[in-house]
Order: C-alpha cells, then sequence, then structure tokens
C-alpha cells in the first residue's frame, strides 16, 4: 500500500483545506484546468507569451542564475526568463511562475511566490510551494485529459512520447514524468548516460528514474556494465553505441530488473547523449521485450494484452 504524502507548507494546508482536505498536488492542477477553460484553451499553447499578455505579464529573456524570477510591477507582474535555455524549457519555466501568480490569487499568501535565496531553497515548504507550481506548469501546458486520450487511442512508448512532446512544446524530461504521473498503466522510464566516453563504454548509469508508485519489490539499479550480452538490438546499450532507436529482447537478468515488463529503448538527442527505456509491467516471466521500432505503435487492449500494430498495414 502506498503511503500517502503529509503537505507541510501553509500553502498547501490552505488549499486542501479549502478543497475538504484533497491533495494539493491535484487542486493546483484543477487551477490549471480552469485557467484554461477561462481563457479557452483547447489543445496545445502556441505561445505562452500571448496567455501572458492576457494576464498583463511582461516576458523578458536575459542572462540569469535561475531558470526564470517573478516581478511585481504597479500595474501586474514581469517573468524574466533564462536566454541560454531552450525553447521549451523556457514555456515550462513562464508556466511555472504564472503558478506562482494562480496560488497567490488563491490563498494571498506572499509564501506563494516563494525566494530564491540558498536558505529558503533548502527549506521543505518552500519546496512543496515550487513543487505545486511545476504541477501546475505541468497541467497547463500538457492537459491531462488530453494526453490521457491521445495515449489510450494510439498507445504507449517512447516514440509517442516524443510525438507529445513535440507536439505539445515541452521537453522530453516533463513528457515523461507527466506519462508516468497520469499513471494510466504501471510504468517506469529510466534515463542511461554513459559514465564516460561512449567510444569506451563500460557503465551506463541511470541518471533519471521517473516512476508512479513503486512497481514490486524491484530496486532499480544506479548502474549496469557493459557486456556483449547487452550489445544486442533493443538494450540501452545497443541503442547508444548505434545512435539509434532499436528493438529485441534481453534476458532479465542482464539489465538486473527483477520483474516481468515490456521495455523500449531509444535514443534522446542529448549532450551527452543519452538512452531512454520505458518499462511496463507485463510479459514473460523469463525475458523482457525492448522494442524501439519508431514504424510501430504499441497499444494495449482492455484485456491488458500488450499488442503491436504497424502503421503500414
Amino acid at each position: 500500500m502506498t503511503q500517502k504524502r503529509v503537505w507541510n507548507s501553509n500553502i498547501a494546508q490552505i488549499l486542501s483545506y479549502k478543497a475538504t482536505y484533497k491533495n494539493p498536488a491535484e487542486i493546483v492542477s484543477e487551477m490549471a484546468i480552469n485557467f484554461r477553460k477561462a481563457l479557452r484553451i483547447v489543445g496545445p499553447i502556441k505561445k505562452i507569451e500571448e496567455v501572458c499578455a492576457v494576464m498583463n505579464i511582461d516576458v523578458a529573456y536575459d542572462v540569469i542564475d535561475f531558470d526564470s524570477i517573478l516581478t511585481q510591477k504597479i500595474n501586474g507582474y514581469c517573468i524574466t526568463v533564462n536566454q541560454n535555455h531552450n525553447k521549451n524549457r523556457q514555456r515550462f519555466s513562464i508556466a511555472h511562475e504564472i503558478g506562482h501568480i494562480e496560488l497567490f490569487k488563491e490563498t494571498g499568501l506572499s509564501e506563494s511566490f516563494g525566494d530564491t535565496s540558498i536558505s529558503k531553497e533548502r527549506n521543505n515548504c518552500g519546496v512543496e510551494v515550487e513543487e505545486l507550481c511545476d504541477y501546475f506548469a505541468s497541467e497547463l501546458l500538457m492537459p491531462s485529459n488530453e494526453w490521457k486520450s491521445l495515449i489510450y487511442q494510439e498507445g504507449i512508448s517512447i516514440t509517442k512520447i516524443k510525438n507529445l512532446c513535440g507536439k505539445y512544446k515541452v521537453s522530453f524530461f516533463s513528457g515523461v514524468r507527466k506519462v508516468t504521473d497520469l499513471n494510466i498503466w504501471k510504468c517506469a522510464v529510466i534515463l542511461w548516460e554513459p559514465t564516460d566516453d561512449i567510444l569506451s563504454l563500460e557503465r551506463l548509469n541511470a541518471k533519471n528514474f521517473f516512476c508512479k508508485e513503486k512497481i514490486g519489490n524491484v530496486t532499480w539499479p544506479h548502474s549496469i556494465l557493459v557486456s556483449e550480452n547487452l550489445n544486442i538490438p533493443g538494450s540501452p546499450v545497443f541503442t547508444l553505441l548505434n545512435e539509434k532507436d532499436s528493438e529485441g529482447k534481453v534476458s532479465l537478468k542482464f539489465l538486473e530488473l527483477e520483474i516481468n515488463s515490456f521495455v523500449q529503448s531509444s535514443i534522446i538527442r542529448s549532450n551527452p547523449l543519452q538512452a531512454a527505456t520505458i518499462i511496463i509491467v507485463e510479459g514473460d516471466p523469463e525475458e523482457i521485450i525492448l522494442r524501439t521500432d519508431t514504424e510501430n505503435k504499441v497499444q494495449y487492449h482492455q484485456k491488458r494484452q500488450l499488442k503491436f500494430y504497424d502503421t503500414n498495414s
């Protein structure tokens, strides 16, 4: 049984109290849904700066030490965004700052704006506020009802997540977190990164791990040792060495994953190069399937049996 989280910040407790003790993360997500409805936003937000203009928020880009900074002006606000970040990350930063403003409107507490000082950043209550604003930004840019509908229709895979991220103009990191938070199926995503230069690959580090809830009694590996057994189509090792998506089968013991699952590995263009592996609880107890064919879709039926559909058939 998953342990219920306890929120300690004044902001979270006020939100929960006003909504008859609902989860604060759910409340801010609903705030984002209502925000979209009020502005009649359907589908991806093409230009978030236009949303800001409606709210009398100026957006500026500058070299700063943070993702973004929110300041108040006489008749509104100004969001200063790190100009060195990529466009998708900047969009999320702007949506995050809008979350701070909406939290203030909802609670009336100055704590809604957070604090960028080192002492406050390390304060758990301040961290909670930032986390709530991330939930708001996620729902604002990636509405759950739309993502659920698209995933149910077209299936779940790394390829699908990439396509959704491109359509909604969000980072792969944000998209993966959204998919795992939706928890449509029991799934996890691991981002792998070489410990050293790709040409002298010895180990892959699990840089990020995304999972809504614990899957079985699995202890996920922090790293895996590269071996010839893993240099086959479908594994993150093969994917990184060849810099392309791949598919195949690998015995559970080689990836050190004590779980029955469908797995897909895909290349992620970044510096350094990364591979992403999606793990969905299904399959044969002796093997896991690794599939990254971009010409196929992966879809679950109501009976939760894994099916592959060739888009060309």
